[in-house]
């Protein structure tokens, strides 16, 4: 398979920021997901923030009514529900795979699978040419069908991806460090638009509304030098 990877805002969803992570309530979906940790909060906002504090949590559901949330990995697949609106889950980075035309929502679960940009889908082992996951046939039939997940008597399977990556547009500076490839842009402060007073915040939007992009968040040295230097 190969893949190119680009960064895009979805519309046809809610969507929120907590920090420099943007989150999407859905509307009408669930997830079939493994849950890794309990939070007690019945604010949805709260739990998306302990959420974006973690890099394997990539949703999270709200138990209304139980003042408790839960806090998802290992995302499979969605499932159609009219009545739920309980889950929120990451906008991540765009995979695209050659070959595969998705929706908007199988679009969504195949970001989340790949969400760190490696070959194999995030918690699965690269052997040989293929990614294994040992886990039961009931949960590897689970994974959604447009991940082309097999069952081979013993693990779930799927096809090492081969991947590309891109930024949106010239502006941007396409880099990659440890924790994976990232888009950066520099743009000049507007000090009609931002004030010497101004907060984090209206720094975070402006930037999204001048690059649709979020200020970075630096995680290494590698990354904090190469800021640096632009």
């Amino acid at each position: 398979m190969f893949a190119t990877k680009n960064i895009i805002v979805l519309s046809c969803f809610f969507t929120f920021c907590s920090g420099n992570k943007s989150f999407i309530q859905l509307f009408g979906y669930g997830l079939l997901a493994d849950t890794f940790e309990t939070y007690s909060t019945s604010d949805s906002a709260d739990c998306v923030n302990e959420c974006a504090a973690y890099d394997d949590c990539l949703g999270v559901q709200m138990l209304r009514g139980t003042g408790t949330c839960n806090l998802l990995h290992m995302i499979r697949a969605y499932t159609w529900d009219p009545g739920q609106c309980s889950f929120f889950i990451k906008n991540e980075t765009t995979v695209t795979i050659t070959g595969r035309n998705l929706d908007p929502m199988d679009q969504v679960i195949q970001n989340v699978v790949y969400a760190s940009d490696n070959i194999c889908p995030d918690g699965w082992t690269v052997d040989s040419l293929t990614c294994t996951l040992r886990v039961s046939e009931s949960i590897c039939n689970e994974y959604a069908s447009s991940l082309e997940a097999t069952w081979d008597g013993t693990n779930c399977v799927i096809a090492i991806l081969t991947a590309s990556y891109s930024c949106p547009n010239q502006t941007h500076i396409l880099n990659n460090f440890t924790n994976g490839y990232y888009c950066y842009a520099v743009i000049l402060r507007d000090k009609n638009v931002l004030p010497t007073n101004c907060t984090y915040d209206d720094v975070n939007n402006y930037c999204y509304q001048q690059t649709e992009a979020y200020l970075a968040s630096i995680h290494s040295e590698d990354e904090n030098e190469f800021i640096g230097s632009r």
